[in-house]
């Protein structure tokens, strides 16, 4: 294959949003295509990324370097270095990378005067990506303190829009009492808000308005159709989004709706200090922004009445996920919708004076593809009977320990060769008229074999030993440890699969018409066909007789 001679170029333009400036998508694709021209280079692609921040992840960006990567462009262009360094050093080592299994490829920073092909480019790039991330993360800070500032505002000639795309219901306005933007009602997307409310209101599912929402084509709060039309350009043949019943339960349970803002904040424990996560970062939670007293402020015009909010709130909350960020039983994620293989979460439904957690096909929720035929069972029905099952199982089998015991893996015979082979080169240098020069190098050679030997590597067996207790005891010492059960259970049980009888209503007992357990065949277990004499969950001990009910 010849190499091409004319350079195939990619342009990767990047703002962090929308507006009239120096550096615009369309100054930037301007003075890369010039340049381009001056080097004789062919433009295959110009590639955006407009409007995201710049120290996360970008579509834009890895779609350009896959371009480099493939082959398809031979030349990687920037208006400057910080459109890409931002992302951080990853996204340098990234694109290093790149230019390593691609010789001929090309980086070029236009603004910077920075080549891939120079000399100390590796130095150079590291440096500036580290001190473009220094600069983001105060840059940050620094907008995060004036957010908050700013939030704490109640006059209305002081609230400004900080930016980003509009709530759905409004769109952004040059603002009335003085500089920056402001949000104003938009007329259509209200009609829409109004039209879904009142449809939830009188008791119509999330999922069928979900569905009249996109037979309607209304634009998703993140489309681009809807970033069109509130441009005022045209909106045909452009992408409108698909509705999630998700999306619509959590936008028309948005307090934006009557005109007030969220903001996260750290959750905080009883003694008043930040709860942390696994990974050592502050967990956060949405709460609306309130004044010195407390009140909530409203800081643009209402969408919804509030006495609309407040009963289309009252027909909300029982739709919804129960604690979705905490597990409630040490099924979850084992259960599993026989009908679509969907995972069955866990939801809270009201019986008369009490309330009693479910676990439901989450696909039944997805309009565009539901599930034909969705599980659903008590949670505490299935615990018990998964219980059953595991312990009548399994209860009795002893709990086993790895034991790791050592030993050398050298050759004993060699070992036992070479140490003949010194005794008798130390009785040559012993005896009269030894030739010394020849015995010495002898000997050393003898003893570094010897090394050689001793320092092969040390094998390690894994031996399994009872601990005197059987699973049953292990599985109820864990009491309400829900991860712990699981993970117990799951050395005999991987999956358990809730099918729809028809002719069966949810009262009727458990039983393998409605649930199927999915054995750990990986480690020989299943109780379907005892002829097989299966191991135990250790892989090691052999049952013959094991209960087919």
């Amino acid at each position: 294959m010849t190499t091409p001679t004319i350079r195939r170029a990619v342009l990767y333009c990047r703002i962090s949003r929308t507006k009239d400036e120096s550096v615009s998508l369309e100054r930037q694709e301007r003075d890369l295509r010039k340049l381009c021209e001056l080097e004789g280079w062919e433009v295959t692609a110009v590639i955006v990324d407009d409007g995201k921040s710049g120290t996360k992840d970008r579509d834009g960006a890895a779609r350009a370097l896959d371009l480099l990567r493939s082959g398809e462009a031979d030349t990687l262009l920037v208006w400057a270095f910080d459109r890409w360094s931002r992302q951080g050093l990853r996204a340098v080592a990234d694109l290093i990378d790149v230019l390593k299994e691609r010789k001929r490829a090309l980086f070029f920073a236009k603004k910077d005067g920075l080549r891939s092909d120079a000399q100390a480019w590796r130095i150079v790039a590291s440096v500036l990506a580290e001190v473009a991330a220094m600069e983001a993360e105060n840059t940050s800070a620094r907008i995060l303190a004036a957010r908050s500032e700013h939030l704490s505002k109640t006059g209305p000639e002081e609230q400004r829009f900080l930016g980003g795309k509009a709530p759905f219901g409004y769109r952004a306005v040059d603002n009335p009492h003085g500089p920056g933007r402001s949000l104003a009602v938009d007329p259509y997307e209200a009609e829409i808000v109004r039209t879904v409310a009142e449809r939830l209101i009188d008791g119509e599912y999330l999922s069928s308005v979900t569905v009249w929402l996109d037979a309607n084509a209304v634009p998703t709060p993140q489309s681009e159709a809807r970033r069109a039309r509130q441009a005022d350009q045209p909106v045909e043949g452009v992408d409108r989004g698909s509705w999630r019943v998700t999306t619509v339960r959590n936008l028309w349970r948005s307090e934006t709706l009557i005109g007030r803002t969220t903001r996260r904040v750290p959750v905080l424990a009883s003694d008043g200090e930040p709860i942390v996560a696994a990974d050592g970062t502050p967990r956060l939670e949405r709460r609306v922004v309130s004044d010195a007293h407390g009140l909530p402020i409203t800081r643009w015009e209402p969408v919804l009445d509030l006495a609309t909010f407040q009963r289309l709130q009252a027909r909300l909350p029982s739709v919804g996920r129960v604690q979705p960020r905490r597990t409630v039983s040490w099924l979850t994620g084992i259960a599993r919708c026989a009908s679509c293989n969907g995972k069955l979460y866990a939801q809270k439904r009201r019986k008369g004076d009490r309330e009693e957690l479910f676990f439901r096909c989450a696909a039944t929720g997805d309009a565009l593809n539901p599930c034909t035929s969705p599980g659903h069972v008590s949670v505490a029905r299935l615990e018990q009977y998964i219980e059953g099952k595991f312990l009548a199982f399994a209860g009795s089998l002893p709990m086993l320990k790895e034991v790791q015991r050592s030993a050398p893996a050298y050759d004993a015979l060699a070992l036992a060769a070479v140490t003949q082979a010194i005794a008798d080169a130390t009785a040559a240098m012993q005896a009269d008229g030894a030739d010394y020069s020849q015995l010495v190098p002898r000997l050393d050679q003898l003893k570094a074999r010897r090394r050689e030997v001793l320092s092969a590597t040390t094998t390690h067996e894994v031996e399994l030993v009872p601990t005197g207790r059987t699973l049953g005891d292990v599985w109820r010492d864990l009491a309400d440890d829900l991860d712990a059960k699981r993970e117990h259970l799951q050395k005999v049980i991987v999956r358990v699969a809730v099918s729809r009888v028809p002719g069966l209503d949810s009262r009727a007992p458990l039983d393998r018409r409605r649930i199927e357990v999915g054995w750990n065949r990986d480690r020989g277990i299943d109780i379907d066909e005892p002829h097989l004499a299966p191991t135990d969950y250790w892989g090691r001990i052999k049952w013959a007789d094991i209960p087919t009910r």
